[in-house]
């Protein structure tokens, strides 16, 4: 524990993210800033409240880039996946309106986790969206990293966020595009792991943003 250290002891269970790329990576630990740790979700494996980190991270602040109001649309491509699945639940935590885009399969779960509407791969993706949600959703996280197709889905002077960097579109029909890039935040990442505790999901959902672990 360092010096002038007084939010974590020694002994503690905790989860965190170091966002520095240009370090190497230790081989049996890790040092992290006190600024990028948050408490271990408590009744989770390690397994599972190591997925809250890195993917609860990117899709929370991924989402805070939409900057929606209540009741705004919002389409997740790659909805079942590591970052996908926390988009689509937290979007619908704050009230928002999911169409989740994922195979087949993945349907039923993603209905319960808060998607609203779903659109299978095999669709064609912006028709699909536009016949659930005329005119284009307000804003889309694209978690797969389609590109105009998922951006044919937004409609005029929406918001794109990519989740990967470089893979963003051109920002046609006044669209503002952007790129999610995590960045380490102790703050928000204690809050997502209080989230993650069994019994602070709304009723009726399974543990949330657990997904990549069903």
């Amino acid at each position: 524990m360092g010096v002038g250290v007084t939010e974590f002891a020694v002994g503690d269970k905790v989860i965190g993210l170091r966002d520095r790329l240009d370090l190497s990576i230790g081989t049996y630990y890790v040092v992290l800033d006190a600024t990028a740790l948050a408490p271990a979700p408590r009744g989770l494996s390690a397994a599972e409240a190591a997925t809250v980190p890195l993917n609860g991270l990117t899709a929370s602040q991924a989402l805070d880039l939409l900057d929606l109001p209540p009741g705004g649309t919002v389409l997740v491509t790659g909805a079942a996946g590591a970052v996908g699945g926390f988009a689509v639940e937290l979007a619908a935590h704050r009230g928002w309106r999911v169409v989740a885009h994922a195979d087949e399969a993945d349907e039923e779960f993603l209905r319960k986790v808060g998607a609203e509407w779903f659109v299978p791969r095999t669709d064609d993706l912006a028709d699909a969206v536009r016949e659930l949600v005329p005119g284009g959703v307000d804003a889309a996280v694209d978690a797969a990293v389609l590109g105009l197709p998922a951006l044919g889905a937004v409609r005029n002077r929406g918001v794109f966020v990519s989740v990967i960097a470089g893979a963003a579109p051109t920002p046609l029909r006044g669209i503002t595009v952007r790129e999610q890039w995590v960045a380490t935040d102790g703050s928000a990442l204690a809050r997502l792991a209080a989230l993650a505790e069994p019994g602070n999901c709304p009723p009726g959902w399974p543990t949330p943003f657990l997904s990549p672990m069903r």
